[in-house]
Order: structure tokens, then sequence, then C-alpha cells
């Protein structure tokens, strides 16, 4: 049985994440996530998948192996009241953001101020300073994403991930460039999923950023 349904977690919020400091991919270590929202992430958690029927069903949880998602992930997982262990993917994993890491916006506009403009009007024809090209993200989230889809025997996949990756799987299903992603915002500890099309062999976005 393939699966049907993915449904795209972000993770909860860090330290870090709330002082508007970009981590990308080479923050890891000592970074937790607050648990503050723990309750109302776990309510949406758990009325998600009573609203898509998913309580005792087939269902994978999925995660980057950043700290920050592995946790988010367990939480999910204490909430569905699962023993399966989390699989987790490298090609979810965020965006290796070099040397912008561990920088807020006024110093990176100080420092790459053509760079930041170009990330935000045109990202997929930029690269970070010793680190990814989105388009090298994307490829890898592709490569992910066609794994999920044709080779999971799940009924539904929880993916526990990163802002970037939910744009980028969202951005193929609805057609759109990645260049479009600040049209829409997902936060941390949203959730929202596509679902394949019940008779149609194509996938549809179900629902972005939902939050009580």
């Amino acid at each position: 049985m393939k699966n049907n349904l993915i449904i795209l977690v972000r993770h909860l919020p860090t330290k870090l994440n709330k002082n508007g400091i970009y981590m990308g991919s080479k923050l890891d270590e000592d970074i937790d996530v607050s648990d503050k929202r723990l309750a109302t992430f776990n309510k949406i958690i758990s009325s998600m998948c009573q609203s898509l029927e998913l309580c005792n069903t087939n269902t994978t949880i999925v995660t980057s192996p950043l700290k920050r998602c592995l946790q988010t992930a367990e939480y999910i997982k204490k909430e569905l009241n699962t023993e399966e262990e989390l699989k987790t993917m490298l090609e979810f994993s965020e965006t290796d953001m070099g040397e912008f890491s561990g920088k807020k916006m006024e110093q990176l506009i100080s420092e790459y101020r053509e760079l930041v403009h170009l990330w935000a009007v045109e990202p997929l024809a930029m690269q970070f300073p010793n680190g990814e090209s989105y388009v090298q993200v994307q490829k890898r989230v592709e490569d992910g994403l066609e794994e999920l889809k044709t080779q999971s025997t799940s009924k539904a996949i929880i993916l526990c991930t990163h802002v970037d990756i939910i744009k980028i799987i969202l951005c193929e299903v609805l057609g759109m460039s990645f260049n479009d992603r600040r049209n829409f915002d997902i936060s941390n500890g949203s959730v929202s999923y596509i679902h394949k099309h019940p008779q149609a062999d194509r996938w549809l976005v179900g629902g972005i950023n939902i939050d009580l």
C-alpha cells in the first residue's frame, strides 16, 4: 500500500528562532526547542490526525536529522502514542547557510547586502557563501519526496522538517517557483499537508500553516 498523505510539520521554535538568528544546518548542538507552545502543538497534531482519520492507522514519522526536528518528532511520537522508530532522512535537513549561519539580518545586510537582496527576490539564483545553493537543496528535497511517495508502505507520513524544505515541497505541488516562497508563511510548530488525488495521479495541497 502506497501512502496518499504527507503531513508537513515545522519544528517547534528555538531560542535562536525567537532572537532572529539564522541557523541553517550548521548550528545544531545545544539548540533545544521550547516547550512553551507544546500544549497547543499537541492539540494541533491530535486534531489533525483525528480530522484525517489517522488514529490507529499505518503512519510513519520521518524527520530531519537536526536536533530541533528530532525533539519535535519525539513530541509527535508521544502524542500519537506510537512505539514505531523515527526515520531520519538527510534529504530533509535544513539548508546549509554557510557564512550566514549564526547571524541576524542586520549583520547579513552589512556584510552581504547584494546577496541578501538576491536571497529575497530570486533565491534560486543564489548560493550561500561556503554553503548550499537553493538549486542543490531543491534537488535533494525532490529526491527525498519521490522516495517517500514511491517506496513508503505507510498510509500516511508525518514529516518533521524546516521552513525552506516545507516551502520547496508546497511550491512543487502548487506548480509555483520557489522564488515565490515569500508569498506564504510557515510558522514554527505549524502543520501543512499534501495528499494524493483519489482518482487522478497527482498530489494536492490540503492545508497550509494550520494553527489553533
